[in-house]
């Protein structure tokens, strides 16, 4: 039996290693770690239910809006979070206040964490609306009123030509820069000597 016993501690002048003790360094960096872990839980739960809550109250229908929470850990082990608004079901007046409503939501954050901004990075939206009536762009100028300039080179334009609108300013300035362009190689090509055509050699 005493034989057994020096063979599992490894002879008897060895003894079992001692189990050290964590440094207080290390206790407190788990601690650290654990307090992040709980801080972003926390401020994660909030951002839902206040996006959940902002939806509510401005009369929005559950499920219109889903709230997605991303969150990043640096390497400084500083959590930042990101909020994603996915928009589910298409609605003009949703998308016409979403601005609006980005704003509430985020006067709301503050109010519960004055220091949101500090960790709170960025509210994004993403559409994943099936029922969007609105799948092809409208034309040019449904965005300004005013016809989109048609480039010169595109319509042959210029004096004489079938384009008889007033041109932009834009329109003028290319149209010098070809006029310039057009009389440097007329001059280039002036310079180059007219050789005759060579003739075979007579014996």
């Amino acid at each position: 039996m005493k034989l057994f016993k020096r063979l599992l501690s490894g002879g008897p002048d060895q003894q079992a290693p001692k189990l050290e003790a964590p440094s207080q360094v290390d206790g407190q960096e788990e601690s650290r770690v654990t307090e992040l872990g709980s801080q972003s839980h926390t401020r994660r739960e909030l951002l839902r239910v206040l996006t959940r809550d902002t939806l509510r109250f401005c009369g929005i229908p559950e499920g219109w809006v889903e709230c997605q929470v991303l969150v990043v850990n640096t390497r400084k082990a500083q959590t930042h979070m990101h909020v994603r608004l996915v928009l589910r079901h298409w609605d003009d007046q949703l998308v016409r206040h979403a601005v609006a409503f980005e704003r509430r939501l985020m006067a709301e954050v503050q109010r519960f964490e004055p220091q949101a901004s500090e960790w709170l990075h960025s509210i994004t939206w993403q559409f994943k609306a099936d029922d969007c009536p609105y799948t092809e762009m409208p034309p040019p100028e449904t965005w300004t009123g005013a016809p989109l300039a048609v480039s010169l080179l595109d319509t042959g334009g210029g004096p004489g030509s079938d384009y008889d609108e007033p041109m932009t300013e834009l329109e003028q300035d290319l149209a010098q820069l070809m006029a310039v362009r057009d009389s440097a190689l007329a001059e280039l090509r002036s310079d180059i000597p007219d050789f005759a055509a060579t003739q075979p050699g007579m014996r």
